[in-house]
């Protein structure tokens, strides 16, 4: 307090007791004043007032006392500053600050003055920052139209599985959704199912005409190929069956690698369908690809003897000219059945029969093989074997299509048979050689 009412005072005074003891006196560092203190005394004389010997108060003023001490005397100061009501810095941290550094930046303004530890300093706006703050907002947004998506998809995807009635409506508003409703339409395949699957291929009914979902999926497109890969290799037989079944629609050569491992299927009606949906890729490059990783496995001999079994029959079913060779060098097989598939499969493929003799079939297929395949099937329908001719007059009919428009009605009489095999062989000559070109021709 002395020091801060800018008045003077006597030291050796200050250090005197107020009872007259001249021994030094003592400041004990005390938590708080002794409770049995009974000695008071006056304020310090002001400049107008003499000095009394009246005994001082105890003050609680310690940090004076500490200086007093360490032997520094109490700075001067006027009396305008102990009515401020800003706090100023100690004693010792006044007496210690270090002169400012001419290299530092300039203290803050009162506009810049930094705020306490209780009140946390706002970081400064940046357009940055500025981005962070406005993106707080929108990502709680963001949360909100997530959950309202999920939920509006999950009300579509219910009114599709409705067996009653196909809601052409709820199928269009998923497709203008996308990918979240593929993956929520996946988790529920092949859906709500309106015919039995234990068909004969050529007996089933187009794969739309199954279930909701499964039309629902074949709206999307090739969009929707990414998310039924996967469940061709699914545990589950139906869903297998299915996911086979619509690539015979969504007809995309990414589809082939998965394909091809269907034709191994456990599920004989899941290999018999996989192979009439590998038909329809004959198109694409990928097939022959197809075809010759079946010729590997028919000709490994890391295949077990079930697989090679399996692989003879499918290439007899695909009746590709690629697997030619290989098949016939199992004819001589000791496995009975593998020798007899491989022979089924050659007639299949080449519209002849040579029985089980190797050299044979490698003769004609040495004077043969730069004709298309369907120039074989023309020349064999008069064949001497009835189940030739209508294996050869089918195949036609599956390969040419609506690109031949006088096909008989009818059994064919050996008549008929000539005339039709007269007007092939001139629209193959006209037409058929540019339409359908031999890709193994060297």
């Amino acid at each position: 307090r002395e020091a801060k009412s800018g008045t003077e005072t006597d030291p050796e005074a200050e250090r005197r007791p107020a009872d007259g003891n001249t021994e030094p006196a003592t400041y004990a560092v005390d938590p708080e004043p002794a409770a049995s203190a009974t000695t008071s005394a006056d304020p310090s004389p002001t400049e107008d007032e003499p000095v009394t010997d009246q005994p001082e108060p105890d003050l609680p003023t310690r940090p004076i006392n500490l200086v007093h001490q360490a032997g520094h005397a109490a700075p001067e100061s006027s009396a305008d500053e102990i009515d401020e009501p800003k706090k100023e810095p100690g004693l010792l941290e006044r007496d210690t600050k270090p002169s400012p550094d001419p290299t530092d930046p300039p203290p803050p303004t009162e506009a810049q003055e930094p705020t306490s530890a209780a009140e946390p300093q706002a970081e400064p706006v940046t357009p940055e920052g500025a981005d962070d703050q406005s993106a707080a907002p929108a990502k709680g947004a963001g949360r909100s139209v997530v959950v309202a998506m999920k939920e509006e998809i999950d009300h579509l995807v219910d009114r599709i599985l409705n067996l009653d009635q196909y809601d052409e409506t709820a199928a269009e508003l998923l497709v203008g959704i996308g990918d979240d409703a593929l993956v929520k339409l996946a988790t529920h395949f092949p859906g709500p199912l309106h015919h039995n699957r234990y068909l004969e291929p050529g007996d089933l009914p187009p794969v739309e005409q199954h279930g909701p979902v499964l039309k629902t999926l074949l709206k999307f497109g090739k969009q929707a190929v990414p998310h039924l890969l996967p469940l061709l290799n699914s545990i589950s037989s139906d869903v297998r069956f299915y996911a086979t079944y619509l690539f015979s629609e969504l007809v995309y050569p990414e589809a082939l690698t998965s394909l091809v491992s269907r034709l191994f299927d456990n599920d004989r009606q899941i290999r018999l369908l996989a192979t009439e949906v590998i038909k329809q890729y004959t198109k694409y490059p990928e097939y022959r690809w197809a075809i010759k990783e079946v010729a590997n496995i028919l000709g490994s001999n890391a295949s077990t003897l079930n697989t090679k079994r399996v692989a003879a029959e499918v290439l007899g079913e695909l009746g590709e000219p690629l697997a030619l060779e290989v098949v016939s060098d199992m004819l001589g097989s000791v496995d009975s059945v593998l020798a007899e598939r491989c022979y089924n499969a050659l007639v299949k493929i080449t519209f002849n029969d040579f029985g089980f003799s190797r050299r044979r079939w490698m003769s004609w297929w040495k004077n043969n093989r730069l004709k298309h395949r369907i120039e074989w099937a023309i020349e064999s329908l008069n064949h001497n074997k009835a189940e030739i001719q209508d294996h050869a007059l089918s195949e036609l009919k599956r390969l040419i299509g609506d690109a031949f428009e006088e096909w008989p009605d009818g059994p064919l009489n050996p008549k008929k048979q000539r005339e039709l095999k007269k007007r092939l062989l001139k629209w193959w000559k006209q037409e058929g050689s540019i339409l359908f070109p031999n890709l193994d021709k060297e």
